[in-house]
């Protein structure tokens, strides 16, 4: 009787280190962030389009200012940006990695936009990275270019 009371008491104790171990587990995908984001950043270039980063990230960021700070903080890429978050617009990507537009008035320079984002679509362009807001499926495109088009 006593052996089959410590194999119970084994078994209750193992499922209980399991249930543990997936609520914790549980517990830390909720804590990566409400919604997923898409990021996708290219360089327009002679030979075609490069894409120089593509990534899903989740988080709980208001803006995609607060996005892009997030980004760098984790090294996914090393942004340069010009301006201040109060200024009247926010701040500008002025580059990405090794992309950086060194003459303002000729390019290139980093341009976004996103087809699924509602502020964007609803305005016709996104506005300053400090002032669009993001949700949950976003997909925002940044690419580095001497064109408008």
């Amino acid at each position: 009787m006593k052996k089959s009371l410590v194999k119970v008491l084994i078994v209750l104790g193992i499922g209980a280190v399991l249930l543990g171990a997936v609520a914790w587990y549980n517990q830390s995908k909720l804590q990566a962030g409400s919604k997923a984001i898409r990021i996708v950043m290219i360089v327009d270039a002679e030979a075609g389009d490069v894409t120089i980063l593509d990534k899903t990230i989740r988080t709980d960021a208001e803006t995609l200012g607060e996005l892009l700070d997030e980004m760098e903080a984790k090294k996914w890429v090393d942004l340069e940006l010009s301006g201040e978050k109060t200024d009247a617009f926010g701040r500008f990507i002025v580059g990405v990695d090794d992309y950086v537009t060194e003459d303002s008035a000729a390019g290139p320079w980093w341009l976004y936009d996103s087809e699924t984002n509602p502020d964007c679509k609803s305005a016709g362009y996104c506005s300053g990275i400090d002032q669009a807001p993001i949700y949950d499926k976003d997909l925002f495109t940044f690419t580095f270019t001497s064109s408008f088009e």
